[in-house]
């Protein structure tokens, strides 16, 4: 009964290092170089503690040992699935180096879940060996080979290509206006976006040159410059087949609105 008693309090432990660790970020963690994202609020980290939250507690209300072994199992298995292929915090800094307390933080979660389990198959005296060897050899293996999430890299993938699919739509002639939004001044402008330069007709007082290049750094976002320190930001607010709503944006500030029909 005791050893019984133990291990729930174990699992009660357990139940609330996920929950603390995904409250400050650290269970699910995405940072990756000197970014760190508000993981607490990430559809990710919400299934994820959902997942093994349910898991843990359902292993806690069971009384049949061997139900309790095989949801304990099946957590640990979506947990390192999870670390391995999802999980960042491993290509952080300038170096690109593991973020220690992500390493430490984890070492104590894969560990705590294989003393637990070997607890409950009675092993004991595997339970120390194997909850400091095992999560050592995963914790290696992430390190070495997973450090950079095959879930980041596909998701970065699925960008470009939005951003692709994106810039070729830009492409062509635009005829509208242009407003100065601190002035409130309208000018028409005509505007041709061609690959990777955008080509600007408008009357002063604008202080727009004729050229830019031009790119794209997510779908609705990218810049426009000169080369030589005429910099702007450009937010795309919509774009459709017959029309372009977009604007410039300098240090921080939106600079010039541009209303634009397609020229066919």
């Amino acid at each position: 009964m005791d050893k019984l008693t133990d291990n729930i309090k174990q699992l009660k432990l357990l139940l609330g290092m996920v929950v603390v660790g995904s409250i400050i970020g650290i269970e699910n963690s995405q940072a990756f170089g000197g970014v760190f994202g508000l993981e607490m609020l990430s559809i990710g980290n919400l299934i994820f503690l959902i997942l093994s939250s349910f898991l843990i507690i359902k292993a806690i209300k069971t009384s049949d040992k061997k139900i309790r072994i095989n949801l304990l199992a099946i957590e640990l298995t979506i947990w390192i699935l999870k670390y391995l292929f999802y999980k960042g915090g491993y290509v952080t800094g300038f170096a690109g180096t593991a973020n220690p307390i992500n390493v430490i933080y984890d070492f104590i979660a894969i560990g705590f879940r294989i003393w637990i389990l070997i607890s409950l198959v009675n092993r004991n005296k595997f339970k120390l060996i194997g909850s400091l060897l095992i999560p050592t050899i995963i914790v290696v293996l992430k390190i070495n080979v997973f450090a950079f999430p095959w879930f980041s890299k596909k998701m970065w993938e699925l960008e470009d290509k939005r951003i692709e699919r994106q810039r070729i739509e830009l492409i062509g002639n635009y005829s509208g206006t242009i407003s100065e939004l601190s002035s409130k001044q309208v000018k028409p402008i005509m505007l041709r976006i061609d690959s990777n330069l955008i080509s600007i007709r408008t009357e002063q007082p604008f202080n727009l040159k004729e050229k830019y290049n031009f790119y794209l750094e997510y779908p609705n976002s990218g810049g426009i410059g000169t080369g030589n320190g005429q910099e702007y930001e450009v937010v795309i607010e919509k774009l459709n087949e017959d029309s372009l709503i977009m604007k410039f944006v300098e240090m921080y500030e939106e600079k010039y609105k541009l209303k634009l029909k397609t020229e066919m």
